[in-house]
């Protein structure tokens, strides 16, 4: 190989070290962000949890999942 096709070669290698980098970077990035974000959500299923075990057993589970949501079923 002649010195140029080594500094084109070793430039690419360098590129796609850098793209995998960033790639990865960003990758990291999303997922920290989607379980931030999942945060709340599992609070409120917890929460939900909670509600419908302290309702347990008085007329269904329709019933007590309404009634946790602020929703009670109509006759």
């Amino acid at each position: 190989m002649t010195d140029k096709q080594e500094s084109s070669s070793s430039t690419l290698d360098l590129l796609r070290s850098l793209s995998s980098l960033l790639l990865s970077l960003s990758s990291a990035a999303s997922l920290l962000v989607i379980a931030i974000s999942i945060l709340p959500l599992s609070q409120w299923a917890k929460h939900q949890n909670e509600c419908v075990e302290s309702q347990k057993g008085n007329v269904g589970v329709a019933y007590e999942v309404s009634y946790c949501n602020g929703r009670v079923p109509g006759p």
